[in-house]
């Protein structure tokens, strides 16, 4: 018999059954992804954002964070967690842009301190990283600060004057109303090339759905 106590870690049924913020993470931005990115990720094993991630079925989940121990057991968790870096967020993120990496959605979300300069310093380092749709922890004091009103049009016109128009205020909720912490979700607009080849696509999707019924009959 031994006295060291062996580490008891939770299960994903663990995890989903204390998920946060149930109606506020938005989930309709990061269904169909194939990959994603969670930095500072490790806090109460993914129970605020990489749960989600999980339970809409993203294959490919790239977790950072400085507590090893914490993503080991994530990675052991959620059997989409395909890459895990024990290191500072900041520093992954600069790397992975030299590198440049892209995954479909960005998920930060940091503590209440490093809320702001996310989304201010370190702005273009994520939204590099970002293909589709970048998720991140405000704080609505940290806007109320800067003079942003605490809405979509309020953060869709400080995206704007920041030269940022890229991306679309498409999701902000109420996360945790005793600290004001809000999720924030800015997706990439769509060129008008790509709308075009959407829209030229779609009927051969269609099409290729009516034969493969035909077939089937």
């Amino acid at each position: 018999m031994t006295d060291d106590l062996e580490a008891v870690y939770p299960t994903r049924e663990d995890v989903w059954n204390a998920r946060s913020a149930r109606t506020a993470f938005p989930i309709p931005l990061v269904e169909g992804a194939r990959t994603a990115a969670s930095f500072f990720s490790a806090a109460f094993y993914g129970r605020n954002d990489v749960v989600y991630l999980d339970e809409v079925g993203v294959p490919h989940i790239m977790l950072v964070d400085i507590k090893a121990e914490q993503l080991a057991a994530m990675a052991a968790i959620y059997p989409g967690v395909t890459e895990t870096h024990a290191e500072d967020a900041f520093a992954v993120a600069e790397r992975m842009r030299r590198e440049n990496r892209g995954f479909d959605v960005v998920i930060t979300d940091p503590w209440a301190e490093g809320a702001w300069p996310v989304v201010t310093q370190h702005f273009a380092t994520f939204a590099a990283l970002t293909r589709r749709c970048w998720v991140t922890g405000v704080m609505a004091d940290d806007f109320a600060e800067a003079g942003v009103p605490v809405t979509l049009e309020g953060v869709q016109s400080w995206l704007d004057a920041q030269g940022h128009s890229e991306f679309v205020a498409a999701w902000l909720k109420l996360r945790n109303s005793a600290n004001g912490a809000y999720w924030l979700g800015l997706c990439r607009r769509r060129s008008r090339r790509d709308r075009m080849l959407a829209r030229l696509l779609r009927p051969a999707k269609l099409l290729g759905r009516t034969r493969a019924k035909e077939v089937s009959r």
